[in-house]
């Protein structure tokens, strides 16, 4: 008694018929290009989202968490912008990576209360945070999802942490 598969049995074997897996990745490469399209098409609206990113006004707020001022907190503002423009491009809005979802809601809509002060760390720590992982998604989007060729995209870590956040890899 013969056990397992002979090369016949590859042979006689139809590889063009659909299976499940193929169905998936099929639907991941199309929300990929969505994704493409839509960063494609807010150019403008991702540009000056990146350079506010960037401006002196988030720097000065990243000294504020080491200075212990309340200022920090209006960091959240433009943590929020990012994260709002992230979910307009997602192509499958059902679904945003949990990681990434729990530290922008961790890091954002906070008030300041003056006994913020005595437990700094635990309360100002998450806002920085969140800005952080929300800046490097902007960033990587403008650098791969604006500036980058395909070919640039295919096999590059930067580009498949932004295709995490959409759980698209």
């Amino acid at each position: 008694m013969e056990v397992g598969l002979s090369m016949s049995d590859f042979d006689s074997y139809d590889f063009s018929k659909e299976r499940p897996v193929n169905k998936y990745l099929e639907e991941r490469m199309r929300d990929e290009q969505k994704l493409i399209a839509a960063i494609q098409q807010n150019e403008e609206k991702i540009l000056l989202l990146h350079e506010k990113a960037n401006s002196k006004f988030c720097l000065d707020r990243i000294y504020r968490y080491y200075h212990h001022s309340f200022k920090l907190y209006s960091l959240q503002e433009v943590t929020n912008e990012i994260f709002q423009l992230i979910e307009e491009l997602n192509p499958n809005p059902r679904r945003m990576n949990k990681d990434f979802l729990d530290i922008i809601f961790e890091g954002t809509n906070h008030e300041f209360v003056i006994e913020d002060n005595n437990r700094w760390n635990l309360k100002a720590r998450p806002i920085v945070e969140a800005f952080f992982h929300a800046k490097h998604i902007l960033e990587m989007i403008v650098r791969y999802g604006l500036e980058a060729e395909d070919k640039e995209r295919s096999g590059n870590s930067f580009w498949f942490t932004v295709l995490y956040i959409y759980n698209l890899r």
